[in-house]
């Protein structure tokens, strides 16, 4: 059975649909269009806690997405303190724009307002966002709001979604 990882993309851009691999087809979108999505929500806990070989590669993704002019918040549903450095980490060396958790700002996922938040932080709305998890309940509840989703299961499918959605060149 195949899980479909975007059910709808925001307005105006024109959903195309998405291959067999989940990968959104954009073949009929305009460069503009595309350029709605300015934003990426991703999630920590089982995404970006891999071995640093995948991490180095996650880096490197971060840089080339940043390059196209989109900004990139971490969402965590950590309680915070000490032991979240390691997420913070990402921010303090400009890897990310953002980094909020759970605990700190009050709300989780998959509530409404953490999603909120994290685009609030990036300073754009939830319809310019994207947002990667590897939780479905969390990424059905991005699609209920709007934001364009991906089910993590690996870095490369990952790699790929967002490269089509960023319109981004090379290997990562």
């Amino acid at each position: 059975m195949a899980v479909w990882s975007v059910a709808r993309l925001p307005c105006p851009l024109r959903w195309t649909g998405l291959d067999p691999d989940g990968v959104i087809d954009t073949r009929a979108n305009e460069r503009g269009q595309r350029d709605m999505l300015r934003g990426l929500i991703i999630d920590y806990a089982g995404v970006l806690d891999g071995p640093e070989e995948e991490l180095e590669r996650w880096r490197a993704l971060f840089a080339a997405i940043k390059a196209a002019d989109v900004s990139i918040a971490i969402l965590s549903n950590e309680p915070g303190g000490p032991e979240a450095e390691r997420i913070r980490e990402w921010e303090y060396r400009g890897i990310v724009d953002a980094v909020l958790m759970s605990g700190e700002i009050g709300v989780e996922k998959p509530e409404f307002g953490a999603f909120q938040a994290a685009a609030d932080a990036l300073d754009l709305d939830l319809n310019e966002c994207v947002f990667v998890d590897d939780n479905i309940h969390y990424i059905r509840a991005g699609v209920d709001i709007g934001l364009v989703c991906f089910l993590h299961t690996a870095f490369d499918r990952t790699a790929v979604q967002l490269s089509s959605v960023y319109d981004l060149e090379g290997e990562f």
